[in-house]
């Protein structure tokens, strides 16, 4: 017999938009969502943003790095799930009173994208050096292929992708899973599901990959 298993509607008003909590969940991951601290006086006052590193897009007119703020500045943990409905749905600085497309506080979502998919390749490479524990067909297929060429170094990014996704997933999501209040609960699990969902992808990439250098 099978458990169906509700979660809290807050939780759930969030799959609506099913693409921009993914983006969201991989900003999360890749670290161009985190959480940050300001200190007022005696106080360390904690909130999720957004940072957007500098876009080169365009030489002649650069777009410098910005910091969006998702959830207001308080003591102990902000909200993750606010910064995600202030990601998802709002699309701008919560200190902005709406969406416009002349604020630089408005999320450019196509910025955004850019930008993940930069740190995907930037952390891909630098975890691929020390990707973690491999299956016996990854380590055959990486000892069968030149070190410098395109398809040694591929495998090796979409290895260390995996290895960060891992990481991070474990650091990021536990704590929500192991709360005390069932929103966390059901929001870890969310999220938890879709970095499986990011893993899974990875691999089926990297098996298509090693499948050849294996043989």
């Amino acid at each position: 017999m099978k458990t169906l298993v509700f979660f809290n509607d807050p939780v759930v008003v969030q799959l609506e938009d099913i693409k921009t909590c993914r983006l969201f969940t991989n900003c999360l991951a890749y670290r161009l969502i985190e959480r940050n601290s300001d200190q007022e006086g005696s106080e360390t006052k904690n909130y999720y943003a957004l940072n957007l590193p500098l876009d080169k897009t365009d030489p002649y007119a650069p777009l410098a790095p910005i910091l969006i703020r998702l959830t207001p500045s308080q003591t102990g943990d902000p909200d993750l799930l606010q910064a995600m409905g202030q990601f998802n749905y709002e699309g701008h600085d919560i200190r902005a009173q709406n969406r416009n497309p002349q604020d630089p506080r408005t999320i450019d979502y196509a910025r955004v994208k850019k930008a993940l998919q930069e740190a995907r390749q930037r952390i891909g490479d630098e975890q691929g050096k020390t990707p973690g524990s491999l299956l016996e067909i990854e380590e055959t297929a990486l000892r069968g292929m030149d070190p410098e060429s395109s398809d040694a170094k591929a495998l090796r990014n979409l290895l260390g992708q995996r290895y960060w996704l891992r990481t991070q997933q474990e650091r990021l999501l536990m704590p929500l899973r192991r709360s005390n209040r069932q929103i966390d609960k059901d929001l870890g699990t969310v999220l938890w599901l879709m970095f499986q969902d990011e893993i899974r992808s990875l691999n089926v990439n990297i098996q298509q990959k090693t499948m050849y250098y294996a043989q």
